[in-house]
């Protein structure tokens, strides 16, 4: 399975995009009684004009709905310095760099 990404341009986050996305992932992370091999990530490199948000592979698995809420579309795992967004502390999902 793979990662998925969506990206939010800098008026998105603005609004408040980021923070409905973390919202709606943490509820099924929630619902589902927080599985380890489910979390998201965003990293935002020097010089990007966009926030790139990472989606563990078992999130296709566990919530597809949310995929298609968030229009994420499959992607490259997060770079190494990502910040966890939601998932377990301490745990680093399969794939990820």
């Amino acid at each position: 399975m793979p990662w998925h990404v969506f990206r939010l341009s800098p008026a998105h986050e603005a609004a408040g995009a980021g923070d409905i996305a973390l919202d709606q992932f943490t509820d099924w992370f929630t619902k589902l009684g927080g599985p380890l091999d489910m979390a998201m990530f965003c990293s935002k490199p020097p010089g990007e004009h966009f926030v790139t948000y990472y989606l563990s592979p078992a999130t296709e698995q566990r919530a597809p709905v949310l995929l298609r809420l968030l229009s994420a579309r499959p992607g490259d795992a997060p770079p190494g310095d990502a910040t966890l967004m939601a998932g377990v502390s301490g745990t680093r999902p399969p794939d990820f760099k």
